[in-house]
């Protein structure tokens, strides 16, 4: 079996670029069946390249390196580039897709998917046919570059949180988490595998309310909840909701009202979630409720942009959002709600259009809501459709 050779010393440790580099040359006499993965996290923004989320984007790889005779390379410009021997390319691509999705909110992220060339988000060698190429790539990884003083360091950013950490002491169960529910947007593959890229964590208002002693409706549920949260947030509840052990990472989706986000309720929210989490919020706003006031949706819209939380237009009717476009409305996310008629009676001749739009607003920002039987899944992928939630695929992934 290949295996790296050990080159490092206590004293002088080589760099993942020395590392990859001596670990190419020797893939000259055992390239059958390897293939390698570059992730070009470089060509996103600073705000993509936080320690927690390159350390998030390199552990999506780690199943296939138990899987697989793999290993994963963390380079200095904040790529990553995974290697194994026997891999598929589906199963790097369901890695990949995760990532997609994970930085789908970056700023860069449009134009890196958008370039015409080529792949510019991931780039794959197959080292039976692409190792010259792939030699000469690491191979330019060692010439001098001049430092980059703005790029954060990770060893430094891991001891200050640590030291911080540590000087905490444990809080008790924050009564908020019992108000919780979770549900869970899985992605398909090319060969039909679902698995799980994200957790959206939601509170059960209804049921918050009544353990409140308060009516479980009000017209101005958003508003409430909002205060609620500002009053009850502690760092112990935030650390829980994102809890970096669990398999896929998790967001706090809150849904309101256009005109909630203008209020300052709202901003009395952010003011206390900014101090407690960087892992921004998600933004659901009913599509239909912010094309009726355009004026109050763009002002929310770029409300939330300020305040760096993600938008997700939600709700949508299929034809609905065949009509729209995404590079005008300019939201993180958009959920089109599935119902079983679609399969029946849905026109074959708008299914271009649906996937026109799919493409136009980004695979890995389209999400199939309600989905309760394979006919979603069937429909969706007919249409470019790759991110799911619903019962079918809940149940699909538990049974397997």
């Amino acid at each position: 079996m290949f295996r790296k050779r050990r080159t490092a010393t206590p004293s002088s440790l080589p760099s993942q670029e020395e590392v990859l580099v001596d670990y190419a040359k020797r893939l000259r006499l055992h390239r059958k069946g390897r293939r390698a993965a570059l992730v070009h996290l470089s060509r996103l923004s600073r705000a993509s390249q936080h320690p927690q989320d390159l350390r998030l984007a390199a552990e999506a790889f780690l199943p296939l390196t138990r899987r697989y005779e793999g290993e994963i390379f963390r380079l200095s410009n904040h790529d990553i580039v995974f290697i194994a021997k026997d891999v598929t390319v589906a199963a790097m691509d369901e890695v990949v897709l995760r990532l997609r999705y994970m930085f789908s909110d970056d700023p860069y992220f449009r134009q890196v998917e958008n370039a015409s060339d080529s792949d510019r988000f991931c780039t794959y060698y197959d080292m039976e046919r692409d190792y010259d190429a792939f030699l000469a790539w690491t191979g330019s990884l060692l010439r001098p570059t001049a430092p980059d003083e703005e790029s954060p360091s990770i060893v430094a950013f891991t001891e200050l949180t640590r030291a911080h950490a540590e000087a905490e002491p444990k809080p008790a169960r924050a009564p908020l988490l019992d108000d919780l529910q979770t549900s869970a947007v899985f992605a398909i593959d090319r060969d039909g595998r679902l698995s799980p890229i994200l957790s959206e964590i939601r509170f059960h208002l209804s049921l918050m309310r009544a353990r409140r002693g308060l009516s479980t409706t009000s017209g101005m549920t958003d508003r409430w909840l909002l205060d609620v949260l500002s009053d009850e947030m502690t760092p112990d509840f935030m650390a829980a909701c994102f809890d970096n052990s669990r398999s896929a990472p998790r967001t706090l989706v809150l849904p309101l009202d256009p005109m909630t986000v203008l209020l300052p309720e709202f901003d009395r929210f952010h003011e206390t979630y900014k101090r407690l989490s960087r892992t921004p919020a998600l933004i659901e706003l009913n599509w239909l409720e912010a094309m009726r006031e355009p004026e109050t949706f763009i002002a929310a819209r770029d409300r939330l942009a300020r305040s760096g939380h993600k938008l997700c237009l939600a709700d949508w009717d299929i034809y609905a959002f065949a009509m729209s476009d995404p590079r005008r409305l300019s939201a993180h996310f958009y959920k089109i709600s599935w119902k079983p008629a679609l399969f029946e009676n849905f026109r074959e001749d708008w299914r271009l259009s649906v996937a026109e739009t799919v493409r136009a607003a980004g695979a890995a920002k389209v999400i199939l809501t309600d989905c309760s039987a394979a006919a979603s899944l069937s429909f969706g992928q007919r249409t470019g459709i790759v991110l799911y939630t619903g019962a079918h695929p809940d149940r699909e992934t538990k049974t397997k």
